[in-house]
């Protein structure tokens, strides 16, 4: 008896110790995860290198950036620094925490724009939240840190975690946007390392400076007739969301370019045309062509448009800038600038639309600054395609034969003295009029041919 008890005794203490040690266990394990979890959500100063903002934000952040060049020593940038804190499996949680701002490719944002601007920001995130069920539980307009801003928070259903919340704060500067982002459950929108990351933004005025030069940094694009060379942005989103789009006919050859403000939302289109007339390019017939080829598609009262004269290099350029009434497609757009290049039969003209304050931008004036017109470079190319489809023509045409053909005897006896016309004044004027009419003619032929 004795014996069995000392052996029950001695089960009892070794399933006591093993449950001690399996508590004990699971208490390391659940301190230690604890204490990642815990370590996941350190915060941590966060200076933007391009000296924009600092905040903090959990350490394990990741940055995307992107940026364009506007001039020789500024970039227009747009940034996201995202940090996920996940507490599984210790906690069901997951925190999106993120930054990202975008800067306009205006040389400033008007303080009179900040309004109209945080209101479109804050009703993209209710129409975004619409499809989620979305709640607004508080919207609100101020000032934080010395800046213009708003504060949008949403809860919303989410069909993996149920019901979570976004909160979202928009700042203003002079020429950037931010937007302050914390994803998650609802009762973490008001915890301390919320209040933590939200109350540590500040926003810088300016921009970086990043020197640099155009030629490395956008594409050299040349005119498939071989008119013109221009240099524009590379595709970077979300400035410039595809590379320059070139078509060409025998007549016409068109290089379009998109570049979007990501802040303001608008677009600015600059197109460049290139034309092969029949007819000689005068001042009064670029004139016909901008105003028949440009400025009718827009609601341009072409009575009051006015020109002026002046050159690039050795030719001539004919320029106009007209305001018009924007069109329901691009309620923003309420400008145009023109610039016609011309020379003997060619004409290019650089076509820069958009809202008024885009086309007056500094990057807008840059492209216009890196185009160079080369008729004479043109004139050669077009040469060389009609020799060399004037010899694909006789080749197909020729007929094989043993015979030599011989050139006609001249019967001619005049001399070339006998052909040259009197030195008559009337009838030179006479000529050179139905000269100009011909060539006016044609020129509507031409015109006529490019609608068609």
């Amino acid at each position: 008896m004795r014996s069995n008890t000392k052996k029950q005794n001695r089960m009892k203490i070794y399933k006591f110790r093993a449950a001690f040690t399996l508590s004990i266990m699971a208490a390391l394990f659940i301190m230690v995860g604890s204490l990642q979890s815990a370590q996941a959500q350190n915060m941590t100063q966060f200076n933007d290198e391009d000296g924009i903002f600092h905040v903090l934000i959990p350490e394990n952040y990741k940055i995307n950036k992107k940026m364009t060049r506007i001039d020789e020593s500024q970039m227009a940038i747009s940034t996201e620094i995202h940090s996920i804190v996940d507490q599984r499996p210790y906690k069901d949680v997951i925190k999106n925490f993120i930054i990202k701002y975008d800067q306009t490719i205006m040389n400033a944002i008007p303080q009179e724009d900040v309004p109209k601007l945080l209101d479109k920001d804050i009703e993209r995130y209710i129409e975004y939240y619409a499809g989620m069920e979305g709640v607004l539980r508080k919207k609100e307009v101020g000032t934080y840190g010395g800046q213009p801003g708003g504060e949008i928070v949403i809860s919303y259903l989410d069909k993996e975690k149920g019901i979570q919340s976004i909160r979202a704060r928009i700042v203003y500067s002079d020429v950037s946007r931010v937007e302050q982002i914390l994803i998650g459950p609802e009762d973490s929108m008001n915890a301390q390392s919320t209040t933590d990351y939200f109350s540590s933004l500040t926003v810088q005025n300016g921009r970086t400076s990043f020197p640099g030069e155009f030629e490395q940094e956008w594409d050299t694009i040349v005119s498939p007739f071989g008119l013109f060379t221009q240099l524009l942005p590379k595709q970077t989103e979300p400035y410039v969301p595809s590379d320059a789009q070139i078509t060409s006919n025998e007549r016409v050859e068109r290089i379009s370019l998109k570049v979007v403000d990501p802040v303001y939302e608008n677009i600015m289109f600059y197109n460049l045309y290139g034309y092969r007339f029949n007819s000689l390019m005068t001042m009064e017939n670029v004139q016909k062509v901008i105003l028949d080829r440009h400025l009718k598609k827009f609601r341009v009262n072409i009575n009051t448009v006015q020109f002026s004269q002046t050159s690039a290099g050795d030719y001539p350029v004919l320029a106009t800038k007209v305001h018009f009434a924007a069109p329901d497609r691009y309620p923003y757009m309420n400008t145009i600038d023109i610039k016609a290049h011309y020379y003997g039969n060619f004409v290019v003209v650089q076509e820069l639309a958009g809202n008024n304050a885009h086309v007056e931008s500094v990057i807008a004036k840059n492209m216009g600054r890196f185009f160079r017109f080369y008729p004479v470079r043109g004139h050669k190319q077009l040469m060389a395609e009609r020799s060399g489809k004037g010899m694909k023509k006789l080749e197909e045409q020729a007929q094989p034969s043993d015979a030599q053909s011989t050139p006609p005897e001249n019967t001619e006896t005049e001399t070339p003295a006998q052909n040259i016309a009197p030195n008559n004044t009337e009838s030179t004027n006479d000529a050179a009029r139905a000269a100009e009419e011909e060539n006016d003619v044609q020129l509507q032929e031409d015109l006529d041919d490019l609608q068609q």
